[in-house]
């Protein structure tokens, strides 16, 4: 496991506990609040990247993948692909 980002409201910027994630925002699963208080206190100024990243994903799920040197796309590798930039 890679580490992990403190919790990203910046009056907090705690790390998490050795070995552990915190959980991510439901909305973009890119960012990351050690508690609910947290992401409510940061969501004014989260809201506008939040909205970015869940567009983005949603254009990427909407193309199809073509790997490297061609070959067949599956679903399965535009899962892999997306989980890959969710991470």
């Amino acid at each position: 496991m890679k580490p992990q980002a403190p919790c990203q409201n910046p009056a907090c910027f705690k790390p998490p506990p050795a070995g552990s994630k915190w959980p991510a925002c439901s909305g973009c699963g890119r960012t990351f609040y050690c508690s609910k208080k947290c992401q409510k206190e940061h969501w004014k100024s989260h809201k506008s990247l939040c909205q970015m990243n869940q567009k983005t994903v949603n254009k990427i799920e909407g193309v199809k993948y073509s790997p490297p040197g061609g070959g067949d796309s599956s679903k399965a590798e535009v899962g892999d692909l997306l989980a890959s930039l969710r991470n």
